[in-house]
């Protein structure tokens, strides 16, 4: 009996942490002080910066890297910032490429300092945003390893 106690609770431990690590990397808050004049704006309004809330981010798994880093391996980049139609939320979209894939990677504002990875899609094709941040960290560090061995 106690060894299917034992193999029940590690059991229900190791799914428990699947799902740490899989969600994880969906929830951000952004890595600016809090600032009391930015608090009167609505994260609606043109006024409030969205597109420069995203850039000094950073994702939970790689809180020292902020994204405008992260997308410095992207040879073009585009940044659309709008309010969505069917929920009035505001997000904002990173269309990047490199070498021939195009990636979209997609942000929808929570508040003004909170947002979450909404959309990734790379070459036209949708994933499940769980890995995105990753993607973009291998990206980046593939960047800086061509970088240091092209200038060496």
């Amino acid at each position: 009996m106690n060894k299917l106690l034992i193999i029940s609770l590690l059991f229900v431990f190791i799914i428990s942490c699947e799902k740490n690590i899989v969600y994880e990397s969906k929830q951000y808050t952004a890595n600016m002080t809090n600032n009391v004049y930015t608090n009167d704006i609505d994260v609606r309004s043109r006024k409030f910066d969205a597109i420069g809330l995203i850039k000094k981010s950073s994702f939970t798994m790689y809180p020292d890297i902020k994204i405008e880093d992260l997308i410095s391996s992207f040879n073009t980049v585009e940044w659309e910032d709008f309010i969505a139609e069917d929920d009035y939320m505001r997000y904002v979209d990173i269309i990047g490429t490199i070498d021939t894939n195009k990636y979209i990677f997609q942000f929808k504002i929570l508040d003004h300092y909170n947002w979450e990875l909404y959309a990734f899609e790379m070459n036209n094709k949708a994933y499940t945003t769980d890995r995105a941040s990753y993607r973009l960290y291998s990206l980046y560090t593939n960047h800086i390893v061509e970088t240091n061995t092209a200038t060496n």
